[in-house]
Parts: structure tokens; sequence; C-alpha cells
């Protein structure tokens, strides 16, 4: 949703594991952070319940259904439900422009010392 493949990069937050860079960014995290996260992806999951959008969880929606309840987030009438929709949207937003895809897509060569959120290796350019 928030980066799809074929919008405008080639490459989508599926394609270069926006997720798993996620997990393991938290891997190790402040516990608090984790569960705060936790509760509000849960709180992402029922949403279409709980806010009247849908009579089942967003997993369980179709994907034209689950498209229109995540647009519709950031013009909740909720600010917490706001808020939880920017700082996911931003966190993945931050892991897919960790990547080599999305360095590449935008021209940028990379930092001066070469690594990423996809390698534990690091060297000097």
């Amino acid at each position: 949703y928030v980066i799809p493949r074929g919008g405008a990069f080639e490459a989508g937050a599926a394609d270069v594991g926006v997720a798993g860079l996620v997990d393991r960014w938290l891997d190790g995290a402040d516990p608090q952070l984790v569960t705060d996260l936790r509760r509000g992806l849960a709180l992402l999951e029922w949403g279409p319940l709980l806010l009247g959008f849908a009579a089942r969880p967003l997993t369980a929606l179709p994907p034209e259904s689950a498209e229109a309840y995540l647009s519709s987030l950031p013009g909740s009438r909720y600010g917490f439900v706001r808020q939880l929709h920017g700082a996911l949207s931003e966190l993945c937003l931050l892991a897919f422009y960790s990547t080599h895809s999305a360095w590449r897509a935008i021209g940028y060569d990379g930092p001066i010392v070469v690594g990423s959120a996809e390698s534990t290796e690091w060297e000097q350019r």
C-alpha cells in the first residue's frame, strides 16, 4: 500500500523485504516500543471492524476493500488512528529507502561506508 510495486519505483516494499527489515531492526529494540508497535498492528488489523468500516479484520478483506480502508486512515476523525498510519508509513518508507534497490532507483550511490539494512557487512568505498 505505502510502496506498491510499479508505483513510483519498479520494486515495491514486498520486493525488497521491508517487513523483514523492520523485524530485524526491532530485534533487541526497547521492549516498550515493540509492545506499542504490536498494539498498533493489532489496531490496524481489527480497525475495519472497530471503526465501522467492515465486519471483518483487515487481512480478511478483499484487496480493493483493504486498499480503501488503508487509504481512509489519514483522514480518520480519530487522532490516534492518523498517528498510527503516519508512524507505520514512515517506518516502511525508512526501511525501503535503506535498501540498495531504492538507492539505485533514485540515483544515489550510497554512503561513503557501503552497507545497508539488507546486510551486516560494511566496507569502505
